[in-house]
């Protein structure tokens, strides 16, 4: 479990959750790692603190953690786990079996109380294929309402941009380069192409639009600039 999960259990909503998730992926490289802030106990406070520390060679490894005064204080044995899996198996068996009784009293009173005719539950019959509503209809024809809804169903899903093999991800592999060979932190490169790339899902063709946005304030730049020099 991650320390940013082990905060969301703390608080019931995780780091910048009043925030847009977009805008979360922006700030991450650029603020301080999220604090547990609150009435918690000290050792989680510090177990948090050690794990989201912002320089990845700065934090404990996994046999590290194990021997944090959080774990050792509150660690239990596994056994624990096995009996509280017990413990679920039987509840759910004994939940399937109320369940299936239950259920059964239910039909034999809707069998006595219909006197046998099963024509009044014919509304609460549902088939996989659901008959079409001939009120939708008129002398075969598909009315206004039903032919927007389909061809909205229809509509083809905006491809995504072209940008993203031809100029994003050829850029952000030749700076990862230079900053591996400069012992740069490719970690901020990164998390950059995502925050990209999770924009380009939630809105396609947004790439394409930022690189003609850029290659015009470019254009712009180079054509005002030879003026401003004379």
């Amino acid at each position: 479990m991650t320390p940013r999960l082990i905060s969301e259990l703390a608080k019931g909503e995780p780091p910048h959750s009043e925030l847009h998730p977009m805008k979360v992926l922006f700030l991450i490289p650029k603020n301080n790692p999220p604090t547990l802030e609150g009435n918690y106990s000290k050792p989680l406070k510090e177990f948090i603190e050690a794990c989201l520390n912002k320089e990845p060679s700065f934090r404990p490894t996994a046999k590290e953690l194990l021997k944090h005064k959080l774990i050792v204080r509150h660690a239990k044995k596994t056994s624990y786990l096995t009996e509280l899996i017990d413990k679920y198996k039987r509840w759910k068996a004994e939940q399937s079996r109320e369940e299936s009784s239950s259920d059964e009293s239910d039909s034999e009173q809707d069998g006595q109380a219909s006197g046998g005719n099963d024509s009044g539950n014919d509304d609460w019959i549902f088939n996989t294929i659901r008959e079409k509503d001939p009120k939708k209809f008129l002398n075969g024809a598909a009315q206004p309402q039903e032919l927007e809804r389909n061809e909205a169903q229809d509509s083809p899903k905006r491809p995504l941009s072209q940008s993203l093999s031809t100029i994003i991800s050829p850029l952000f592999a030749e700076l990862k380069a230079q900053s591996g060979a400069s012992s740069g932190k490719p970690e901020a490169l990164e998390e950059l192409r995502e925050a990209i790339f999770l924009a380009e899902e939630a809105y396609p063709g947004i790439s394409d639009s930022m690189v003609s946005e850029l290659v015009q304030r470019l254009q712009r730049f180079s054509l005002a600039r030879p003026s401003s020099s004379q």
